[in-house]
């Protein structure tokens, strides 16, 4: 579920950059800035990409434990799902208060 979550949440947040970027925002990440200027089919097959990638490695060391911390790796994939969830909601705001 957590790597879903992760990669629905990355492709809404593509989605919700590209309207925001129509309303004069800027994108802050200088990787993703990159593959913005190069074309909107990079941005989001590179997002998706990097993503999945991230997603795979995450799924292939789910059993790995983290001696610092003890945990083991797939609860850093419900990790990186949490820290997507706020980035789409600013995002959801900030289109809503653009709207108003």
């Amino acid at each position: 579920m957590a790597i879903l979550a992760v990669i629905f949440l990355s492709a809404l947040n593509g989605f919700l950059t590209r309207l925001l970027m129509d309303q004069g925002a800027y994108e802050v990440n200088p990787i993703m800035a990159y593959f913005l200027n190069v074309s909107h089919f990079a941005f989001v097959a590179s997002k998706y990409a990097l993503t999945c990638m991230v997603a795979l490695i995450g799924l292939m060391l789910r059993n790995v434990v983290i001696c610092r911390i003890k945990r083991p790796t797939y609860a850093l994939l419900y990790l990186l799902a949490g820290a997507f969830a706020p980035v789409v909601a600013c995002e959801l705001y900030l289109i809503s208060a653009a709207i108003i």
